[in-house]
């Protein structure tokens, strides 16, 4: 009831502002001064009705609130008063519309810690080693025996660790580091050296298949274990692509040969990848070896659905544990779909 007073004395000031302003008369400020007098005080009676008026969020701070108010409709003569009035009305009688979001809850990760037994046994797994090696605080003992553990590892995965490790603080650390990484590359061109000498004597298509697949892979494990980098890597890739197209002439439907020639592509970010790898299947390739790389390339160009229909077809013991998450992922999120 107050609130409606309020609002219809700032009402009746504001027409009596403007008629005490009437008619206007050049050299008497007298009207002036009592417009902005009686104009000033429904202006202030404006302000506090509108904010009663307004939503209960909208109304803190009182006294900001009351002042933007005060303002419109002091420096907005007769236009502020219309303007508030229908704002506010607006706003308690149409309130904004806030759509439904699609999110669900997603339930808390589930950790799970083995029996002390088991890790002693499993100290030393691709985390704990990242953690003893990183830790400049672990013993030099302890992190020269995870080194020494990363040589069993796939290069895929310790490699990149060593490669971290030649900016490590301790000499030694990056003494072991270089030293394994670089007893890696000379055995693998070692290698290379020997299957090139091989390749120049043989004489039969059978043999110079087998030295052409062997310098591929030779040159390409140099590129996928990250032992070269730059112009050099660039050779390498290049040794690659020429000693397995010189293969494929000989074996032009080699499995093998083209599951090679995919994950070349894939490296080189070539969409001729995937048709690589599909004349590997093809050719006879079991299947369960390329859907992971079929997932990537899938995913890289934002065809989720397609990688959903990937990853829910692997079943478990045709992938590596480290796509175990993914794979869970993606999967759960197709069942998902079709429960829907």
């Amino acid at each position: 009831m107050i609130t409606a007073i309020v609002g219809l004395l700032a009402l009746v000031l504001e027409v009596v502002a403007v008629f005490w302003l009437m008619p206007l008369t050049e050299g008497n400020p007298t009207h002036l001064l009592g417009f902005l007098l009686v104009h000033g005080i429904a202006s202030l009676c404006l302000a506090a009705f509108v904010a009663a008026a307004l939503p209960p969020h909208l109304r803190r701070p009182v006294a900001p609130v009351i002042v933007l108010l005060f303002g419109f409709s002091f420096f907005i003569p007769v236009l502020g008063l219309i303007g508030q009035v229908v704002a506010a009305l607006v706003s308690k009688y149409l309130p904004r519309h806030v759509p439904e979001l699609p999110y669900s809850e997603i339930p808390p990760i589930e950790f799970e810690f083995p029996p002390r037994e088991i890790r002693e046994r499993t100290k030393y797994g691709p985390g704990g080693l990242t953690a003893r090696l990183r830790d400049s605080g672990v013993p030099k003992e302890s992190r020269f025996k995870s080194l020494l553990a990363l040589q069993g590892m796939p290069p895929k995965i310790a490699n990149p660790l060593l490669q971290e490790m030649l900016g490590d603080t301790a000499d030694e650390v990056r003494l072991v580091a270089y030293g394994i990484l670089d007893n890696q590359e000379k055995n693998i061109n070692q290698l290379i050296h020997e299957e090139i000498e091989k390749l120049r004597d043989a004489n039969q298509p059978e043999m110079q298949l087998v030295g052409l697949r062997r310098l591929s892979e030779l040159y390409w494990e140099l590129v996928y274990g990250g032992l070269v980098h730059g112009d050099v890597r660039e050779h390498a890739m290049g040794e690659t692509a020429r000693y397995l197209e010189q293969a494929m002439k000989l074996a032009p439907e080699d499995a093998g040969l083209w599951f090679l020639k995919g994950k070349l592509l894939i490296f080189k970010r070539d969409a001729a990848a995937e048709a690589a790898l599909h004349r590997a299947v093809a050719n006879g390739l079991e299947e369960s070896r390329v859907l992971a790389y079929l997932g990537q390339m899938a995913f890289e160009r934002k065809d989720y659905g397609e990688v959903r229909r990937i990853f829910s077809s692997l079943s478990e013991g045709q992938y590596s544990p480290r796509l175990k998450q993914a794979v869970r992922y993606w999967s759960r999120t197709q069942q998902g779909r079709e429960a829907a």
